[in-house]
């Protein structure tokens, strides 16, 4: 995130905001003192340990297979919008 926003402001981005679901404060508040605005959904502060996953109430890991059927769906779509 950090990368993209020095990025943006090489770019000379207007302003820069973030949002995302969650965040461990001690990366929200890095954030913060890049980006113009932060917006987050779940700011976890429990130390070290961070876990996406703990933000929600239905959390699986996605397999091999259900990343590759994603990707496919998405580069069929790709292909027929963008065909010259």
């Amino acid at each position: 995130m950090l990368a993209s926003i020095n990025m943006a402001r090489m770019k000379l981005a207007g302003r820069i905001v973030v949002a995302v679901a969650t965040a461990p404060l001690y990366t929200a508040e890095r954030i913060c003192m890049a980006a113009d605005e932060v917006y987050s959904l779940h700011i976890q502060d429990r130390g070290d340990s961070f876990a996406v996953a703990e933000a929600y109430v239905n959390w699986h890991d996605l397999s091999r297979e259900e990343v590759r059927e994603m990707i496919s769906v998405v580069r069929a779509g790709y292909r027929q919008h963008n065909v010259p």
